[in-house]
């Protein structure tokens, strides 16, 4: 005979439309347990991919990441390596990777920096522009395309939640 617990377990099967690709998939939610973690990192998942596809389909090679740097470096020229790892929440090594590839497709450019010769400050050329304006309209339509279905006060909430994630976890693991 099954366990409470095992009693308790409902699953859900959940159609996610990607770009004209439908997967199906079960998650099972405990009724005792919200699977938050879960439920964020396979969000995260969908919409990497779903970006990627929205990007591949506009002829734009590059990764969001890559994209996410050229628009931190739009809204600020000249940041350091590590002023973007702690932008995107990501290690330095992580990053690196991410500039040479812009660098390599003339999308970026990688100076020393007058202040610490050990220290590189990244630029966006014009090309690295020229990306921003094909980027700009895709993201503000996956930005809508996240919004809909949704009313403004939902909306707030769900950026109020998401907001308060770094508060509450970029400073390491608490004591229990």
């Amino acid at each position: 005979m099954p366990s409470n617990t095992a009693r308790r377990v409902a699953v859900i099967y959940r159609r996610t439309t990607v770009s004209k690709h439908h997967y199906e998939r079960m998650i099972p939610i405990s009724v005792s347990h919200d699977r938050l973690i879960y439920l964020l990192f396979s969000a995260q998942q969908t919409l990497k991919t779903y970006l990627r596809q929205v990007l591949t389909s506009a002829g734009i090679a590059g990764t969001p990441a890559q994209a996410g740097i050229l628009f931190l470096l739009k809204e600020q020229d000249g940041r350091s390596m590590s002023e973007l790892s702690r932008a995107l929440s990501s290690d330095n090594s992580t990053v690196t990777g991410l500039i040479d590839r812009l660098q390599k497709a003339g999308l970026v450019r990688r100076e020393n920096s007058a202040a610490d010769r050990r220290m590189y400050r990244i630029f966006i050329t014009e090309q690295g522009l020229a990306e921003i304006r094909r980027l700009t309209p895709l993201i503000h339509r996956v930005n809508e395309e996240i919004k809909a279905g949704f009313t403004e006060e939902q909306m707030e909430s769900f950026k109020a939640v998401l907001r308060s994630f770094f508060s509450k976890f970029s400073s390491g693991p608490r004591g229990n």
